[in-house]
């Protein structure tokens, strides 16, 4: 985990330009990856459950570059807003957080989860949503 956030610190990419929004969420997929390996390793320690560590990693880091990735190849011909970009890695950021809560505040844990799937669910959405847009001007396109 230290050499990926090493990496990713020396990638300097708190000088890039908002404008890069495709940049900006990938930055953070890593940044997601980077702490998902620090919070295994102190699960494996025996400071965190084993469970809370891997959705980082899955839903943070593996959510978040996959679905930037995915956005970002199927608007080859048109680019998806930014704004497309920021909700992604907001809505991630919440579902990860909340999903990584569930081990430590068991009292609303299926409000959590629920909370967690919902995010995840919307997330998916929005992606469809833009990649059905983008495919609809590209058939035009070709008409």
């Amino acid at each position: 985990s230290l050499l990926i956030l090493v990496r990713l610190y020396r990638w300097q990419p708190f000088l890039l330009s908002w404008r890069l929004a495709d940049i900006w969420a990938l930055s953070l997929g890593y940044l997601w990856l980077g702490l998902g390996l620090f919070a295994f390793s102190i699960s494996l320690a025996g400071g965190l459950p084993f469970v809370a560590s891997l959705h980082i990693i899955t839903i943070g880091a593996l959510g978040t570059l996959s679905s930037t990735i995915m956005l970002k190849l199927c608007s080859k011909y048109s680019a998806a807003p930014d704004t497309v970009y920021y909700a992604v890695v907001v809505l991630l950021a919440f579902a990860t957080l909340c999903r990584f809560l569930t081990d430590f505040i068991p009292l609303y844990r299926q409000v959590l989860l629920s909370f967690a799937g919902s995010l995840w669910s919307i997330n998916f959405v929005i992606i469809v949503f833009v990649i059905l847009l983008n495919r609809r001007g590209i058939d035009h396109a070709r008409l």
